[in-house]
């Protein structure tokens, strides 16, 4: 299994640290576990709610090793990390597992717009 240590320090002190790793069994089971239980949460906020669904169960199940956590972390505590943490975390999480990673696909609203767009091409 390949893994990623991530960490985050601040004036020469670890903060924070996990290490994540390519997608077991368990790792999508607990994933999946995940993000079914964030869709019942009532959240008003759609970039709040974009973590809670996405970034956030990707983190969470990519976790080998917890490190200066010691025990895995709520939803609220993983919205205080460092935004820099945060970045690095879910880029390893994807790096490792891609087919995890949200694909967007913009359609677009008309033929004009479909014509234009490939003319650009």
């Amino acid at each position: 299994m390949e893994i990623k240590e991530i960490s985050f320090s601040k004036n020469g002190k670890e903060l924070h640290k996990v290490v994540v790793g390519e997608e077991t069994a368990v790792m999508r089971m607990r994933r999946s576990s995940k993000q079914a239980a964030q869709v019942n949460v009532e959240e008003p906020d759609p970039d709040v709610r974009l973590l809670r669904l996405v970034i956030y169960p990707d983190c969470f199940a990519s976790v080998v090793d917890w490190g200066t956590f010691k025990v895995p972390i709520t939803f609220d505590k993983f919205s205080q990390l460092p935004g820099q943490f945060v970045d690095e975390w879910v880029e390893a999480a994807w790096e490792l597992n891609p087919q995890w990673k949200l694909q967007i696909s913009v359609q677009p609203e008309d033929a004009a717009e479909k014509e234009e767009n490939e003319k650009k091409v």
